[in-house]
């Protein structure tokens, strides 16, 4: 059965106002109201030839609000207004079991971002660091959060700073019995717990 007159006006009626390809000046721009009227007949002329599929009823009860191509539009606009508050993950690294990610956020934002963690170690009294402990939403999984301060440390790292000290004057005490001067042994002994590099600050 061929298609009729009306049907295809009607069809394409429809599809100038779902695509809003209306630049033609012989076109007649269709309103909300008529392309859903249109696609309500077309649909239940399809149904009763088909014998099933979506009636004028349907298409009444789901007929967007404003056509696909105006809501791509307004989508876009939306997204170009809120471009200052992109934000994203430029990395992530790992070492030791720590995840260290740089993250990209918007000048407002990182200020709220870093704001909010200095206000959470100030209310805890904490001069290093504080751990945040979340549990996952319908399970019993439990992540802690570690936020620490700029040259804060955790227990974790003061041990194994420690440890480093440690096996760094083991070294330094064996290297003087085996010969090494006494005054540069003492001196390499404490820019290493001082935290300096062997010879910093020299003359």
């Amino acid at each position: 059965m061929a298609m009729t007159i009306g049907e295809a006006q009607a069809v394409m009626q429809v599809l100038r106002w779902i695509t809003g390809n209306w630049d033609k000046p012989d076109w007649r721009i269709p309103s909300p109201e008529q392309a859903r009227t249109d696609a309500m007949w077309l649909a239940d002329r399809a149904s009763k030839v088909l014998g099933a599929g979506l009636n004028a009823g349907d298409v009444a009860e789901h007929w967007p609000d404003m056509p696909p191509a105006e809501h791509v539009a307004h989508l876009k606009e939306r997204v170009a207004e809120l471009g200052h508050l992109d934000a994203g993950i430029k990395s992530i690294t790992t070492a030791d079991g720590t995840i260290d990610m740089d993250l990209s956020l918007a000048h407002d934002l990182m200020r709220i971002f870093v704001a909010s963690f200095v206000e959470i170690l100030d209310a805890a009294d904490a001069p290093n660091f504080v751990e945040l402990m979340f549990k996952l939403a319908g399970t019993d999984d439990r992540y802690t959060v570690t936020i620490r301060r700029p040259h804060g440390e955790t227990p974790g790292e003061v041990l194994g700073r420690t440890r480093r000290n440690l096996e760094f004057v083991e070294q330094a005490i064996e290297a003087w019995q085996d010969g090494a001067d006494p005054g540069d042994t003492l001196r390499a002994i404490r820019d290493q717990l001082a935290g300096k590099t062997p010879g910093e600050g020299a003359p």
